[in-house]
């Protein structure tokens, strides 16, 4: 992480900070992907988004094919393109687990009560999540940034919404923070941009967050 660079996004996350509760690992991801973007802006990234906290719920059946006997039942969630398995004793086919997912930077934590008896399991992620995008669901409970760049018509989506910025804002790199559901959108000077309206894939329009106002540009020198 580049001193210049951290200093920036450190400066749009405290201003951020008072009124949200975004984990500083965001300063952390939004490094990343904004440091490959650097490299080459013109390159789409299919890493632009990272999620560094989220809760989620699952009802999970146990599979198919189990390798492990017939006092074994195994039951499977993929999140983000990695499936996580747990094994259960003395289960039936007919048996179905609600499963509790809690992101936590790099640890995945997993609740659920198998026939009363309430277990948990943990993952040790090397790395932080990345993704192209997410579904709205996942952005509805989920905290983390992402990096984006407008059309032409100054429109970029994210988390099953459409995001327009006006024609005035074409093809700009765009800063997210986001935290289940409320973004809040900066353009490489620090500066707020509010977009002139956002909908999702149903055409719902929803109302726009208040970012806090900068003043005098920060000025990032992108690909310091």
């Amino acid at each position: 992480m580049s001193r210049i660079r951290k200093d920036f996004l450190e400066s749009l996350y405290e201003r951020l900070v008072p009124g949200t509760s975004l984990p500083y690992a965001c300063v952390e991801a939004l490094d990343t992907t904004l440091g490959e973007f650097a490299e080459d802006p013109n390159r789409p990234s299919c890493n632009n988004v990272s999620v560094v906290k989220a809760n989620y719920r699952y009802l999970v059946k146990p599979c198919g094919k189990n390798p492990y006997g017939e006092r074994i039942s195994v039951y499977g969630v993929r999140i983000f393109n990695r499936l996580y398995e747990f094994k259960c004793n003395k289960g039936e086919i007919n048996d179905v687990i609600s499963l509790f997912a809690m992101l936590d930077r790099h640890e995945w934590n997993f609740h659920y009560v198998f026939r009363g008896d309430p277990k948990m399991k943990g993952y040790r992620l090397s790395n932080l999540i990345f993704c192209s995008d997410l579904s709205e669901n996942k952005f509805l409970n989920a905290k983390g940034v992402a990096v984006k760049r407008t059309t032409a018509l100054g429109k970029f989506k994210l988390g099953g919404r459409l995001y327009n910025l006006g024609a005035c804002n074409k093809h700009t790199p765009v800063l997210v923070f986001f935290e289940e559901g409320a973004t809040y959108l900066f353009n490489l000077e620090g500066k707020t941009l509010s977009p002139v309206s956002t909908r999702n894939n149903d055409a719902k329009f929803f109302p726009q967050q208040t970012c806090p106002s900068f003043g005098q540009s920060l000025q990032y020198p992108l690909g310091t």
